[in-house]
């Protein structure tokens, strides 16, 4: 019973990482969409 809790604690942990890592990359993205939307109004250039 033991060895039965502990391994569901451990896939649980591991879940929470994985979706903390892909909650971070998404983070990232939206950080990096941004700062290049900042950056595409303040430049007037007209990219092909």
């Amino acid at each position: 019973m033991p060895d039965d809790l502990d391994g569901r604690l451990e896939a649980a942990a591991d879940a929470g990482q994985r979706a903390n890592g892909v909650a971070r990359a998404a983070l990232i993205v939206a950080a990096t969409a941004l700062a290049v939307g900042i950056l595409g109004l303040g430049l007037p250039v007209n990219l092909p």
